[in-house]
């Protein structure tokens, strides 16, 4: 005790003064420290929660863009399967079309082909009309007589089919 005396402190004091200290830090602590420790402890945990969200985000972000990349990507694939289509369409569709004018121009030629038939047919019989006048005024100017026009039929009938078979 006496080195306190030397120093010049009162003992009763500094235990006075350390009581105080204790008193002030104990009230500091619960009104002042605990406090602001929760508040730091708090803005901590938000931060910490932030960075937590940020990184999710950047995550699902990551995902989004995969996943829109991958829409895109099957969306190309489909409007490219739909052009494949079409063009195969187009191509049936023009070959039916390219065998139906195929067709009708065979029909058109077949029409064609009957009607010069038809005409030819009408010809010849017109030509035997004719030829038949010709070999009666002939006949009959060789007899010097006229025919009647049964026995003038039945003559050139008679001449026409003998001339058929040598002419086909």
């Amino acid at each position: 005790m006496e080195i306190f005396q030397a120093f010049g402190l009162d003992l009763k004091l500094l235990i006075a003064n350390f009581v105080n200290f204790a008193i002030l830090m104990f009230i500091l602590y619960k009104l002042a420290y605990k406090p602001v420790l929760a508040f730091v402890h708090e803005r901590r945990k938000k931060i910490e929660d932030g960075l937590k969200n940020a990184e999710e985000a950047r995550k699902t972000l990551t995902e989004v863009e995969l996943h829109k990349e991958q829409i895109l990507s099957d969306a190309r694939k489909e409007a490219q399967d739909i052009l494949a289509q079409a063009k195969s369409r187009a191509e049936i569709q023009g070959k039916a079309a390219l065998e139906a004018s195929h067709q009708e121009a065979a029909a058109v030629l077949e029409r064609a082909q009957e009607q010069v038939v038809h005409e030819r047919e009408s010809m010849l019989k017109e030509a035997q009309g004719q030829i038949t006048s010709l070999v009666l005024s002939l006949a009959s100017q060789l007899l010097g007589k006229k025919m009647d026009s049964e026995a003038d039929k039945s003559f050139v009938e008679k001449a026409l089919s003998e001339l058929k078979p040598r002419s086909e």
